[in-house]
């Protein structure tokens, strides 16, 4: 970024405008960065009510939303490499969370289904959650719900 000093075009004002910008950038980080610890702390504290650590409880998570789903195609929606899968869905089979089969069609595929238990417990915890979310922003003003969620489409 150049400066008054060597631009001479650029007024003080552009200059304290482009500060301005800079820390309301500056905010919008820190306030992200705050989201982020506050949405980890709530999947520990969901992961601690079934028992399981994070990175298993998100690995459940994803195969409770998605439903039936293809051992490569969670590893990839997951950003996991498959041996770090495997030993997920190990730990989760084991605990009578989820099962795994072959697929049907293509043999060398794995099918992984959560079992009935863990999705009505996982159901459980989420509605929990969105309630405690739900409680947090139904005292917002509808304009700037609207106003969030239009700007959170933006960014993403």
């Amino acid at each position: 970024m150049t400066d008054a000093a060597t631009d001479p075009l650029r007024t003080s004002a552009e200059d304290s405008a482009l500060d301005a910008t800079e820390r309301a950038i500056a905010g919008v980080e820190r306030q992200f960065l705050a989201l982020a610890g506050s949405t980890r702390r709530t999947m520990r504290e969901q992961a601690a009510q079934m028992e399981l650590q994070p990175a298993g409880y998100r690995v459940l998570l994803e195969v409770v939303i998605n439903g039936s789903t293809g051992a490569g195609e969670l590893a990839e929606a997951l950003g996991y490499d498959k041996t770090a899968l495997s030993r997920q869905l190990s730990a989760l089979e084991a605990l009578g969370l989820v099962t795994r089969e072959r697929h049907a069609v293509d043999r060398r595929a794995v099918v992984v289904r959560a079992t009935p238990d863990a999705v009505e417990r996982v159901q459980r915890i989420r509605a929990s959650a969105r309630s405690a979310f739900r409680e947090r922003l139904v005292t917002w003003p509808r304009t700037d719900l609207e106003d969030l969620a239009r700007l959170l489409a933006a960014l993403s």
